[in-house]
């Protein structure tokens, strides 16, 4: 008598015969990852960077991820990506995770011949700004800016990278909108009270964040109100509307912060991305409207340059939407998010007293210790490669914070960087 297997049992017994084992993913990769030669930026002989031209075929904004700020050996190979990227397939705009306000307003020093690594020492987070690492790509952007194809330079944050600006930034807002608009003369108390408030950021903060909830809605009221008018406009009116909308998101992100704020009391989900939506839709406005037909990069932490979140299971707030979604969502297949991760080494922030941590062990599975089987240094994995099925299995990974998820990396990622040894960010001497 015939046994019958239930559709069940059978697609069971399929799927376990179809089944990829474990040395054969790594044998694959051995197979299929592009191996880098070299994280050199002074090494211009890119003939093992050349697969990438066909995985960003049609790509307009190319975002590079790192686990941590504290990346030493990831800033070195993401500098050489982007040399690579500049002068082989036509990159010419490099954005990064710091204030959009600071590196707009610095574009001026930079017409009047400011040397442009000068320029970003005091626009961009320290935790790059004073990284020894990250300084042959800041001479390499010094060099790129002599030339008829300079690399220029944006930032996406609506945080404020130096304080100390503040002061410089509220008045310029002002006067900014006060040519703007000089044959508007009915602007509305609202808009006003939006003006004082950013001219008050730096000379009383804590007043400026203290306002009552019925202030807080006057003065977002009267941003909302000046980036309409200033949107229909022209181009110059429409970077002073992103602008005001980067302000206006900044004082809401800040009122929506827990007074004690801190590691232990971190802000939810639904505050932090707040920060995300604005970085998103500064990266939107860069490439369709500031940079329009021209090819950006953007550097930021992967956990903000992914594609989505929601999907993973494991350490990370899957609550978090990331800027990365609001990029893809916005221009498809043309945005490609790579993210970065390491098998072994350490880890630590150019920071004075910064600690140094080791990474962990690649747990048995993950793509990490697949790929620390094979005898690759340092490797480019198109997750966007249609030849297997595998890379579409849950599989457990750590490219955002070291810490593990797992998940069908297909939708988070669009391809990852393999470093085998990580050294951290140190400060650069001064």
């Amino acid at each position: 008598m015939k046994r019958i297997l239930s559709p069940t049992i059978a697609l069971a017994l399929l799927g376990s015969a179809l089944a990829v084992t474990p040395q054969e993913k790594i044998t694959w990769l051995q197979q299929h990852a592009i191996p880098v030669r070299t994280l050199d930026i002074q090494d211009d002989e890119f003939s093992d960077l050349t697969p990438l031209r066909s995985a960003l075929s049609g790509v307009r904004v190319i975002l590079l991820g790192e686990q941590s700020h504290g990346d030493g050996t990831t800033f070195q190979a993401k500098a050489r990506l982007i040399r690579y990227l500049h002068e082989e397939l036509g990159f010419n705009v490099l954005a990064f995770e710091s204030s959009y306000v600071d590196l707009n307003r610095d574009q001026e020093l930079i017409k009047t011949g400011s040397r442009l690594s000068d320029v970003l020492r005091n626009s961009l987070q320290a935790v790059w700004s004073e990284s020894q690492q990250m300084t042959p790509l800041l001479n390499y952007l010094d060099e790129q800016a002599k030339t008829k194809q300079p690399l220029r330079v944006a930032g996406i944050d609506l945080l404020p990278t130096n304080p100390r600006r503040l002061p410089e930034h509220g008045a310029e807002l002002t006067r900014r909108v006060e040519v703007t608009l000089a044959s508007m003369p009915n602007v509305l108390q609202d808009a006003k009270a939006f003006l004082a408030t950013i001219g008050n950021l730096g000379r009383s903060p804590l007043e400026a964040m203290r306002k009552p909830m019925d202030q807080q809605r006057q003065i977002i009221a009267g941003a909302d109100e000046l980036t309409a008018m200033l949107k229909a406009g022209k181009r110059s009116d429409r970077m002073l509307a992103q602008e005001i909308r980067n302000w206006r998101t900044y004082l809401e992100f800040m009122w929506s912060l827990p007074t004690d704020f801190s590691e232990e009391n971190f802000p939810p989900a639904v505050t932090m991305n707040m920060r995300d939506r604005m970085m998103g839709e500064n990266a939107v406005f860069l490439a369709n409207e500031q940079f329009a037909g021209q090819k950006l990069i953007i550097w930021a932490a992967s956990s903000h340059s992914a594609k989505r979140l929601d999907n993973l299971q494991g350490e990370i707030d899957r609550g978090q939407l990331p800027m990365g979604a609001f990029v893809h969502r916005a221009l498809g297949s043309r945005a490609y998010t790579l993210g970065f991760t390491a098998i072994q080494g350490q880890f630590g922030a150019a920071q004075t007293g910064a600690a140094r941590t080791t990474i962990e062990r690649p747990v048995p599975g993950s793509f990490e210790q697949l790929f620390s089987q094979t005898n690759l240094s340092d490797a480019f994995l198109n997750l966007r490669d249609q030849r297997t099925p595998w890379l579409s299995e849950v599989t457990k990974a750590r490219p955002f914070g070291y810490v593990w998820s797992e998940g069908d990396w297909t939708n988070t990622l669009d391809g990852l960087f393999f470093i085998r040894e990580m050294k951290p960010s140190t400060l650069r001497p001064r």
